[in-house]
């Protein structure tokens, strides 16, 4: 292995890194730590006790990482930014409840147990903005191409899609069978249906 990881939460990589976050109950403390791809010692990029317990998804973007977490004091959901370098985390969306999130340009998206499918332009502070609105708890995957947002919603049996700028969704897939994860090619979407006792892999056009 890379690196040895104790309760990990989230991953994701950059050219050169792997990062990923580890959070334990006692005591209460969240990490976020890397390792070189190339093989050496890993070392903690952020360490907290008593703040950023849960670190639920991460990403990266230029020199910085982006990361959902839960705070154990105020109790509240946030979107941070954090250098890679290491230092403190700052809050760049508060009560954000991050199901699913991804970078896709100079965009960070994210699916929010609320409903809304939100995005905020990198490298932020910015505001976040309504890119569609979904069913509360249901949605799910979360995937681009060059001009569309696609999601899922679990319990809805749908795949929709909507412009990345924001406007009114589209149903292309109902009376699906719990949909969960969905990614593209340049011609075709692909999805997991998770219900059922084998569950299976669809593809549609575009």
């Amino acid at each position: 292995p890379l690196a040895q990881a104790a309760g990990h939460q989230a991953m994701t990589t950059n050219a050169t890194n792997a990062y990923w976050s580890e959070s334990d109950l006692t005591p209460k403390v969240a990490k976020i730590r890397s390792v070189p791809l190339a093989g050496g010692t890993a070392t903690d990029v952020l360490t907290t006790a008593a703040n950023a317990l849960f670190i639920t998804e991460l990403a990266t973007y230029g020199s910085n990482l982006y990361f959902a977490g839960y705070e154990d004091v105020g109790k509240r959901y946030s979107l941070y930014r954090l250098p890679m370098s290491g230092g403190t985390p700052s809050v760049l969306v508060e009560e954000a409840r991050v199901m699913q999130l991804a970078i896709d340009g100079a965009a960070l998206f994210w699916t929010d147990q609320t409903g809304p499918i939100k995005r905020i332009a990198l490298p932020g502070p910015a505001a976040a903005t309504t890119v569609a609105e979904g069913t509360p708890g249901e949605v799910w995957g979360l995937a681009f191409d060059s001009s569309n947002v696609y999601w899922t919603e679990i319990f809805g049996d749908k795949l929709s899609r909507v412009a990345k700028t924001g406007g009114t969704g589209e149903t292309i897939a109902t009376g699906q069978n719990h949909p969960s994860g969905v990614a593209l090619d340049s011609t075709s979407i692909y999805w997991i249906n998770s219900g059922g006792a084998d569950g299976a892999v669809l593809k549609m056009a575009k």
